[in-house]
């Protein structure tokens, strides 16, 4: 028998091109193993992570739960998830027990990690990433509200920190987005390993 703890990455990065379908069929290939002798909790691992309950066999179930949480909250921080996933691990007291990652590799949801974190010695680790990544490396890092809402249509002043955690010049488009379309967009160039505000 095997219980397996699979955290799914939902931040900025496996959302857009190119890893949003592939992110998908990952996380979907790993639930198509359960069964009564292959038990799973899935974590979606936003800022905090979200949890679909106790160890289940139940594909379907899974499925629904991931397809409800996969678009996440932002960013997210795997310090939390790693260490509920290798407690519920340690409460299983027979038969194999697996953590699986799913995740870019993008930067910002690893940095908290430290490298001394320990998993229980009897649980096999795996992470699944794309190879080659296929991502920049730069992530929105904070966002500030400067003038106060009061009414429909008026302007509202926000400043947004962008970090760029590569040793190259990267550019692209900073969007702010409402309801899933764009209100505004301007072009950003960031300088290699340095941290810029856009206002």
């Amino acid at each position: 028998d095997t219980a397996t703890v699979l955290l799914h990455d939902a931040s900025f990065s496996m959302r857009a091109k190119p890893h949003r379908k592939w992110a998908r069929r990952q996380t979907l290939a790993q639930i198509a193993k359960v069964n009564a002798k292959n038990l799973m909790i899935i974590g979606v691992v936003g800022q905090r992570p979200v949890w679909s309950g106790d160890f289940s066999a139940r594909p379907k179930d899974l499925r629904t739960f991931f397809k409800d949480q996969e678009r996440g909250d932002g960013s997210s921080d795997f310090k939390s998830a790693l260490r509920t996933a290798d407690n519920l691990l340690r409460q299983i007291p027979t038969g194999q027990k697996r953590s699986v990652v799913i995740t870019d590799r993008q930067y910002l949801p690893w940095k908290n990690v430290s490298d001394k974190l320990k998993i229980a010695q009897d649980v096999k680790f795996k992470t699944i990433s794309p190879t080659p990544p296929g991502f920049r490396n730069v992530a929105v890092t904070a966002v500030e509200q400067k003038s106060p809402y009061n009414k429909q249509s008026q302007a509202l002043d926000i400043n947004v920190e962008l970090k760029n955690f590569t040793a190259q010049e990267e550019s692209g488009t900073l969007a702010v987005i409402l309801d899933g379309s764009p209100i505004a967009e301007r072009p950003v160039k960031l300088t290699p390993n340095n941290t810029t505000t856009e206002r």
